[in-house]
């Protein structure tokens, strides 16, 4: 009897040891590459990998369950759409603030836990109302 009771310790140990990993360890949130506007064709997708996931989430002070970096080609012009998704809403509003500090207000939208950032050069300016608003509707 005592050995099957060691047995059955010695197996919830190994299960509750082996279950405990650190956060860099596990996998990010699969993000979603954003649906764009006809027209905006997909050059470059990836998603952040969890370390560098990690390092964002604490420069940000939020916790930061997901990011993808999409490029997109418009008019033979090139506008990143980076993809950001927060475990709450109040880590969502603590990116927005953190990012207003970077970036024009226009650049940025929030739905929910989820934001935008859009990103490129002047001459992209034009194209990003009609990402917001395509991203706002849908």
């Amino acid at each position: 009897m005592n050995i099957k009771l060691l047995g059955f310790f010695v197996l919830i140990s190994i299960g509750i040891i082996g279950g405990c990993e650190s956060a860099d360890n596990q996998p990010a949130m699969a993000v979603p590459t954003p649906q764009m506007p006809d027209g905006w064709q997909v050059v470059e997708d990836f998603q952040v990998p969890p370390v560098q996931l990690s390092q964002i989430a604490a420069k940000m002070n939020a916790d930061l369950l997901g990011i993808r970096n999409t490029s997109f080609e418009v008019e033979g012009l090139r506008i990143k759409v980076n993809t950001l998704i927060t475990g709450t809403q109040a880590d969502a509003e603590k990116v927005m603030i953190y990012m207003k500090g970077n970036k024009s207000e226009q650049a940025l939208l929030q739905r929910g836990m989820i934001i935008y950032e859009f990103v490129g050069s002047n001459e992209i300016n034009h194209l990003i109302p009609v990402g917001r608003r395509f991203l706002e509707e849908s």
